[in-house]
């Protein structure tokens, strides 16, 4: 079996497909790859399975996170040491892949495809978007990442086994910034990525601004947040004449209104947690549709191995009556 898997999640991509597809496989066939259809609503899947290409089918649009999930659990599953997430849009180039290989063979746990590591980011709304989570990344680890909206990353089985074990990771810039706290090694590598030529992106400007913000707040203020919001607490518990100092503060009154508002915040806290519950079974249910998909992918390839082994088997047993 081949080392490195390349997972290419598609929605909506009957105009491109079949070109990215084809420039892997006459291009780069020591790869194996796999097309994760994401609940396409056009002929994404047609195309797959006219063409016989390798498809794990989504019976619902899971989002990107999703698709691409289900493609390193795929991978994880069947043994590949690396896996690299390629666009099904024709915006990343095939030829880049042996070189991320081999830096990620240096000992590294992902390595990140990067427009900028060479050249400046623009002025455009993504690109101050893309400095905004450089800089966050680089407040909250000490690690600059230069391009972190890439999604052309390679990632180690260590790697892919984060991602399948752990229901709260997607391939996004915050997650990136968490494994680096955790000590898992990064690095970037030059690559040149083409425009989209065809079909529509997913994200507009709106939901351009949107993902910025989540990203930002995951990272600033989320992935932080508890150890804060305890430490407040505790201080609290320790000096509580810091209540009257910020009733003070905020000119309240009365402090019993300061307790007032800290229930109110606590309450307000206890609400968030309860969405990020409800987030975490939907997650769940995620996980399941993901990976009833590989079984019955794999199911699909036992079967047809069994075929041809009972084909071969039945050759060999006929070779002697012919003689």
């Amino acid at each position: 079996m081949k080392k490195l898997l390349i997972i290419i999640p598609a929605y909506n991509e009957e105009a491109n497909i079949e070109k990215v597809v084809t420039s892997i496989i006459k291009e780069q066939d020591q790869y194996d790859y796999v097309v994760v259809n994401d609940g396409s609503e056009d002929r994404t899947e047609e195309i797959c399975r006219r063409n016989g290409y390798e498809l794990l089918n989504l019976p619902v649009n899971l989002g990107l996170s999703g698709a691409f999930r289900t493609g390193l659990k795929y991978a994880y599953q069947k043994g590949y040491q690396y896996a690299v997430q390629f666009d099904a849009d024709g915006q990343h180039r095939i030829e880049f892949i042996p070189d991320m290989l081999e830096e990620i063979e240096k000992g590294y746990d992902i390595v990140i495809g990067s427009r900028f590591v060479h050249g400046k980011k623009g002025m455009s709304l993504r690109m101050v978007g893309s400095r905004m989570i450089t800089a966050a990344i680089k407040m909250t680890t000490g690690v600059i990442i230069k391009d972190p909206t890439s999604g052309m990353r390679m990632f180690s089985r260590e790697i892919i086994g984060e991602f399948v074990h752990n229901l709260n990771y997607d391939p996004e810039p915050d997650t990136i910034s968490h494994l680096v706290k955790k000590g898992v090694r990064v690095a970037e590598i030059p690559v040149i990525m083409d425009e989209r030529q065809m079909g529509v992106s997913c994200f507009n400007m709106v939901g351009s601004v949107k993902y910025m913000i989540r990203i930002l707040t995951s990272i600033l203020l989320l992935q932080k947040f508890w150890i804060a919001f305890s430490g407040l607490l505790i201080i609290m518990g320790i000096f509580p004449q810091l209540f009257y100092f910020l009733s003070g503060l905020l000119e309240f009154q009365e402090s019993i209104n300061m307790i007032y508002l800290v229930i109110l915040f606590i309450l307000i806290i206890k609400l968030f947690v309860t969405s990020v519950q409800i987030s975490g079974l939907e997650s769940k249910v995620d996980s399941l549709i993901q990976q009833m998909v590989i079984d019955r992918k794999l199911d699909k390839e036992k079967n047809e191995r069994k075929h041809l082994a009972n084909e071969e088997g039945a050759a060999v047993r006929r070779a002697p009556d012919e003689e």
